[in-house]
């Protein structure tokens, strides 16, 4: 009997309608004006809770069906274990964030005098979470469940084999089919969503994908494309370009041991260079200091890395070199000039007021124990650590939404608990990648997928990535990518 013949019909039109919602919000993510706002953010988190039903639907259909889906790789018997530690890390996070909501001190209310914490009637348990702002942490912990959901749905999708390779007998190779989709829709979305911000930087737009005007009395130049803020863009696109060059790559090897020979630029895969070309000159281009710098070491480490390598076609590694020192030079040659005067100030700035910032932040990190004060309540609660408010002055016009140093935010809101478990979280990925059999993988894909998850987790130190939604989901989903990538030959 056929590997079709014996998936449950019902069980493959979700697996199929999982996989189109997933591509779905892949594009949306950064088109959606990066998912910045709670408005923008709705598909993103009604998505995540569609991919989690659909899962658990396709889960209660195999255990009915005694049906265990083809997968392209399997986890060891250690990795299992290290499954099982991601699932219950999940589970401890969200019931962390959970219980403070439950456990809530109170909320913040603003009034004439400035702001107060207003507390509820009933009783705090005190060796519990808690929470300072009872509605931003109700909707942290709302988005926050979505979000684990897409991840583990996209691990899940990603991981089974599609219809025509469950036809095949032999193992499918590398990169396999559903996770071709997924990058050729990474690649194709945010090649053209380069293309859109530059024209708009030239242009002189005000206005994002010349559609919206957004709130706030920045220059023109302060954003980029779809997003408000150019530092979440340079952000996006260091996180993307890196893995569709090992896409790329990884294509390109596949051709090689397969005896095909095929001309430079003849094969579809060659759409993939331009479009990392373009995507990894924006983060120069948006004059974002810190994007800009990790993108020209990324670029600088990811053409000596090419150079060592000899498994690949000579032609293929000229053209990589190639693809990266031109993305430096179009980036430099078109935003050179703005990035080169942001530079000059940044020391007379204060890195744009940043040291403002975490002078609240290390208050509030002194005020609160290692519980934290609750998810997602920096905004609202920096009002009362702020060095006006506390001289007795309140300047309304000055706010910071963010701490601008997510590793420090975390640790304010979420305590020593909540940031120990994403940190173990963390390294499940890294466990779980080393611990798949599979096809063989050229060492140069997970090596890219790396490179962008860390270039966002070092831009987290200076900046607020992980408060944007389009990050947040990027993120989580090449985690999923390199949890259903092996590191080990079956």
């Amino acid at each position: 009997m056929s590997a079709s013949s014996r998936t449950p019909l019902a069980h493959r039109w979700l697996d199929t309608a999982s996989g189109g919602l997933l591509l779905a919000m892949t594009v949306w993510a950064p088109w959606g004006f990066g998912c910045a706002d709670a408005w923008t953010m709705r598909f993103l988190v009604w998505g995540g809770y569609g991919l989690g039903f659909m899962l658990l639907a396709k889960q209660m259909f195999r255990w009915r069906f005694a049906y265990r889906p083809e997968r392209w790789a399997r986890p060891s018997a250690a990795g299992r274990w290290v499954v099982r530690g991601m699932a219950a890390a999940t589970v401890l996070f969200l019931l962390w964030v959970a219980v403070g909501v439950w456990n809530a001190h109170g909320t913040v209310e603003f009034t004439r005098a400035g702001p107060l914490i207003q507390a509820r009637d009933r009783e705090v348990i005190s060796w519990l979470p808690t929470t300072y702002d009872l509605p931003n942490s109700q909707a942290a912990l709302w988005r926050w469940t979505a979000l684990a959901l897409a991840f583990w749905a996209a691990r899940d999708w990603l991981l089974g084999k599609s219809r025509s390779e469950r036809h095949h007998e032999v193992d499918c190779p590398f990169p396999p089919q559903r996770l071709r989709w997924l990058l050729w829709t990474l690649a194709l979305s945010g090649g053209m969503l380069a293309i859109v911000g530059i024209l708009q930087r030239l242009d002189g737009t005000d206005k994002l994908l010349w559609l919206i005007r957004p709130a706030g009395n920045h220059p023109p130049h302060f954003r980029f494309g779809p997003y408000p803020y150019r530092g979440s863009a340079a952000q996006y696109f260091n996180l993307v370009w890196p893995v569709i060059i090992g896409f790329a790559w990884s294509l390109q090897l596949q051709n090689r041991q397969n005896g095909r020979k095929a001309k430079l630029g003849s094969e579809p895969s060659f759409l993939l260079l331009p479009a990392a070309l373009l995507m990894a000159a924006v983060p120069l281009i948006t004059a974002s200091r810190a994007g800009a710098g990790l993108a020209l070491a990324m670029c600088g480490g990811f053409a000596l890395f090419t150079a060592l390598q000899r498994s690949l076609d000579r032609r293929f590694r000229i053209t990589v070199a190639a693809v990266l020192l031109g993305a430096m030079g179009l980036g430099l040659w078109v935003g050179g000039d703005l990035l080169q005067k942001r530079f000059e100030t940044v020391l007379t700035d204060q890195m744009s007021g940043r040291e403002r910032i975490y002078a609240t932040g290390r208050r509030m990190l002194d005020e609160f124990d290692w519980r934290g004060a609750g998810a997602d309540t920096f905004g609202p609660l920096s009002f009362l650590y702020r060095p006006d408010i506390a001289s007795g002055l309140w300047d309304p016009g000055y706010w910071a939404a963010y701490l601008h140093d997510d590793w420090l935010e975390t640790l304010v809101t979420l305590g020593w608990p909540g940031l120990l478990l994403l940190v173990a979280l963390l390294a499940g990925v890294v466990l779980h990648w080393r611990s798949h059999a599979g096809p063989r993988v050229p060492a140069a894909f997970p090596v890219a997928a790396g490179l962008g998850l860390i270039s966002l987790l070092v831009h987290a130190k200076v900046d607020f990535p992980f408060q944007v939604g389009s990050l947040q989901f990027t993120f989580l989903l090449l985690c999923a990518v390199l949890t259903a990538t092996p590191s080990q030959p079956r």
